[in-house]
């Protein structure tokens, strides 16, 4: 998939706010402003437009765009902005959503 760079700084999260895993950073898709993370194995799926947050700095990493793999231990695509990329992030880093904010995709609605 082509995608254009995220055009806005997504803002940081806020402190106080309570941050859950969401996955590890697998690949840094540097043509298509793309990174890929392997979701928590078992946790609920989240849903499309979720913004994802570096574990240690809280700032915004960018936005899941799509999801792909297996239900259970899904993989998903993160849309970037290449100026705004927060430091240190390399394959391995934790990656994390706001609790109060997440939504999750419905199992019934998946198809298996």
């Amino acid at each position: 998939t082509d995608l254009e760079p995220l055009e806005a700084e997504l803002p940081a999260a806020p402190e106080g706010e309570v941050l859950r895993a969401a996955g590890r950073l697998q690949a840094v898709m540097v043509g298509n402003h793309t990174l890929v993370v392997q979701a928590v194995e078992g946790q609920a799926v989240l849903q499309e437009d979720t913004v994802l947050y570096e574990r240690d700095s809280r700032r915004a990493v960018g936005k899941l765009v799509e999801i792909f793999g297996p239900v259970a231990n899904p993989l998903y695509v993160v849309q970037y902005n290449p100026n705004h990329l927060p430091e240190g992030l390399v394959p391995g880093s934790e990656v994390t959503f706001i609790d109060k904010q997440a939504q999750f995709i419905k199992p019934d609605t998946l198809y298996c």
